[in-house]
């Protein structure tokens, strides 16, 4: 199966996600990914807030 991983986009300013003010590395989706791949899926990882 095919999956894809996405960490959208967003716009910091004004906002509090879990008291985070400031971009932090998506681990969470490198984790999901291993865990996919080792599963036997292929697995696409797209991360906006590094690609712009």
């Amino acid at each position: 199966m095919r999956v894809a991983l996405v960490n959208p986009a967003w716009s910091f300013e004004g906002s509090i996600y879990f008291g985070c003010r400031e971009p932090h590395l998506p681990l969470e989706y490198g984790y999901a990914a291993a865990l996919l791949r080792q599963a036997g899926h292929t697995v696409d990882l797209f991360d906006a807030q590094t690609e712009g």
